[in-house]
């Protein structure tokens, strides 16, 4: 049974983004409405920015035969990105809730074209895409690419400025360091590799791997924002899966691991203020850690499948993990663990019988007196 708290979507969920002002993105389907389920870019309310349990419908849009599988926002831009197939798409918000398409254009040459990753500069300048052909571009975003632009007339793709090579296998992560100096990257081929921006060249190559046993899989890449560290999760198949703080500078080198879960982590992300780092996990764990010294601040297990992306909101504080499933759930997880009844009833006694103490030991001081 799932926890109290986890709530149900009427597609499986495959990438979700939670942005300002408590409105979140989410996306899924099923094959299309052959199958019976329709392939959809959703568009959600969060109920409540303290405490948020639920979220709220706003408006769906039926993507046909394409289903999105990763979505990113840049707050300076007012634009999101998503993934849909070998195709990178920008869009915004209208008033109403409506997404309105900039421009879509082609990201991702493999012979099944599927780009699995897409982020945006913090200056909201620069785009990354990467995927299924292991190869990074770096797009530079024009005055044009920003919301309320007006599409009547076609507008043209960002300027590809390098394509990056390194990897051997698909990449499934991408995170820019705050400067735009640096562009992170894991993958499937057992590497995380580190490119500067402005050559577009690989300058460091990491890999893990624990008590001389196989090189693991990096399975997500993050920058904390002062730009001091990365965080990465590597994850064999089977087992075990890691996080790890390095450095950022020439070397790299890795300051902290600890293990993350007992099985494979298959979503990795970090808060906007770069305090928690999000998990969630193939047996369907969430999980909140401490970016600082990694340790596990919460976690729970409120799905029954893979979980397929986690996200922290953009506010003045982070208060909870959204995470997501393709067994059609989705959960609010809180950054502390919250008092049960039983815990708090204790507590106040412990705390009714030092008043008690303290009130019967200053009563027998003014009797001596």
């Amino acid at each position: 049974m799932a926890p109290k708290h986890t709530r149900y979507l009427d597609f499986p969920c495959f990438a979700l983004n939670w942005g300002e002002h408590g409105r979140v993105m989410i996306s899924g389907g099923g094959g299309g409405a052959q199958y019976g389920i329709v392939n959809c870019l959703s568009v959600f309310q969060v109920n409540n920015l303290e405490k948020p349990t639920t979220l709220t419908a706003v408006l769906k849009e039926n993507t046909q035969d394409n289903i999105v599988t990763n979505i990113t926002y840049s707050r300076e831009r007012r634009l999101y990105a998503c993934s849909l197939g070998g195709n990178c798409r920008l869009f915004f918000l209208n008033k109403e809730g409506e997404a309105k398409e900039l421009v879509q254009f082609q990201t991702d040459f493999a012979a099944e074209p599927y780009q699995k990753a897409v982020r945006f500069s913090s200056s909201g300048d620069l785009l990354a895409t990467a995927g299924e052909d292991g190869t990074l571009r770096l797009w530079q975003l024009s005055a044009e690419h920003v919301e309320g632009q007006d599409h009547s007339v076609p507008i043209a793709a960002p300027k590809l400025l390098h394509s990056c090579t390194g990897h051997t296998k698909a990449v499934n992560d991408i995170d820019f360091s705050p400067d735009g100096s640096l562009v992170c990257t894991s993958s499937f081929d057992l590497s995380c590799l580190i490119f500067a921006v402005a050559s577009g060249l690989c300058i460091k190559r990491l890999t893990f791997a624990v008590a001389n046993g196989p090189n693991l899989i990096f399975r997500g890449c993050r920058f904390s924002k002062d730009g001091q560290y990365l965080f990465t999760v590597q994850t064999p198949p089977r087992g075990s899966a890691y996080i790890t703080q390095w450095t950022v500078g020439t070397d790299f080198a890795a300051l902290k691991t600890v293990v993350a879960h007992l099985k494979p982590i298959s979503a990795f992300t970090i808060s906007e203020d770069s305090i928690y780092l999000g998990v969630g996990t193939n047996d369907g764990a969430v999980k909140i850690f401490c970016a600082n010294s990694l340790a596990c601040l919460n976690e729970r297990k409120p799905h029954e499948m893979p979980v397929t992306n986690v996200s922290f909101g953009m506010e003045k504080r982070p208060v909870a993990l959204l995470s997501g499933s393709a067994d059609y759930t989705y959960h609010f997880l809180p950054i502390a663990k919250g008092f049960s009844l039983i815990t708090l009833l204790v507590l106040l006694l412990l705390i009714a019988l030092a008043v008690l103490m303290t009130l019967k030991f200053h009563f027998k001081m003014d009797v001596g007196f």
